[in-house]
């Protein structure tokens, strides 16, 4: 993909992002966050080589240069549904060429190729203090999507399952943010509960371990359960990003009577949407319907908390629909609170 774009004077060359444009893209992300997402931007880099199919990396060249950036990535089966979607995980413009439209070149061509790959809505995030990242959302046609960003603190011990949570705490099938899986190298696991001391309240209740491969199986029928969707394919990516490409696994697994009941699909976040500090994230939680009650959900989460607390990550997000109510209280029962952050969306429009 090569565009050309003229603006006054200026030849605007919109390509393909490269390996090699690394320390370009780190260069002109850093001012506008004060920190270096060097590994982010490599890990994302690294990724595209390897599934190039799953996102549209985009550079805008001047002068020779690189002038500015988009990076986008395509999901398939999010939220219940098998139609496509894509995310906006970094845009930025050299602060030399701004004002020039190069954004805008960006956007366009990013639409233009994703259009091209049958994905009819984009979302991205922001933080609503980040008022010109809002106006040039904004003028790019974005407006608020349909969901809630959630954030809490990790909490220094475990949930207990006398805290005070309602009954009705696990009363919900399944859950799915807008699933942005993570790349790492180097592989650490945190999410095998064996060998935890009396701090890990859960495992009397309810056994939790490590997410294995040989659990998509499982995950994949608790979904269409939930949703009555067969969406195995989407899980199979999800379940090998969380177990293969994560540098960090916080995945687990919830069993009862010697059969899986529930699932929660997390990772650690080093970079995304303009984040310069670790936190992480709640991608997927499901339970059974019918072990409703029975404190899966508190368990999965209690277990999540201590490994990251052992990680030492403070923060936790995740995503819900703005009107999935039983979720919502959920969360909020398990230390989650609106997030200062906007989750943004825009329909892209077929071609004429």
């Amino acid at each position: 993909m090569v565009q050309t774009a003229e603006k006054s004077s200026m030849k605007t060359t919109i390509r393909l992002l490269a390996a090699g444009d690394l320390d370009a893209v780190t260069a002109i992300d850093r001012p506008d966050f004060g920190a270096s997402r060097k590994g982010f931007f490599e890990k994302r880099l690294a990724a595209v080589q390897k599934t190039p199919e799953n996102y549209v990396t985009l550079g805008a060249e001047c002068d020779g240069r690189l002038a500015g950036f988009v990076i986008g990535r395509i999901s398939r089966g999010e939220f219940g549904s098998l139609r496509p979607a894509a995310a906006v995980d970094a845009i930025g413009v050299d602060q030399a060429y701004r004002g020039q439209g190069i954004g805008s070149a960006l956007v366009g061509a990013l639409e233009a190729a994703l259009r091209d790959a049958g994905v009819e809505v984009v979302f991205s995030q922001a933080d609503w203090t980040n008022s010109n990242l809002l106006r040039f959302f904004e003028a790019a046609g974005f407006g608020l999507a349909p969901r809630t960003l959630l954030e809490g603190d990790v909490p220094e011990g475990a949930l207990s399952m006398n805290s005070g949570l309602e009954p009705s705490d696990d009363d919900f099938d399944e859950f799915d943010e807008l699933e942005m899986p993570g790349e790492g190298s180097e592989e650490l696991d945190f999410s095998d509960s064996v060998g935890d001391d009396s701090q890990a309240l859960a495992r009397d209740i309810v056994p939790i371990r490590s997410m294995q491969p040989g659990d998509l199986a499982a995950i994949a029928a608790i979904d269409v359960m939930a949703t009555g969707q067969d969406r195995t394919a989407y899980f199979e990516r999800a379940v090998h990003d969380a177990l293969a490409e994560s540098g960090i696994r916080v995945s687990l697994i919830a069993t009862l009577d010697d059969r899986v009941v529930g699932y929660v699909i997390a990772r650690v976040d080093y970079g995304e949407f303009g984040r310069t500090t670790p936190v992480a994230v709640v991608d997927s939680l499901g339970v059974l319907p019918d072990v409703r009650h029975r404190h899966v959900g508190t368990a999965l989460m209690s277990q999540l908390f201590m490994n990251l607390q052992a990680l030492r990550i403070e923060r936790v997000r995740t995503v819900v629909a703005w009107d999935a109510f039983e979720l919502l209280l959920f969360f909020a029962n398990h230390g989650f609170r609106p997030s200062q952050r906007l989750a943004l969306w825009k329909r892209i429009e077929p071609a004429d």
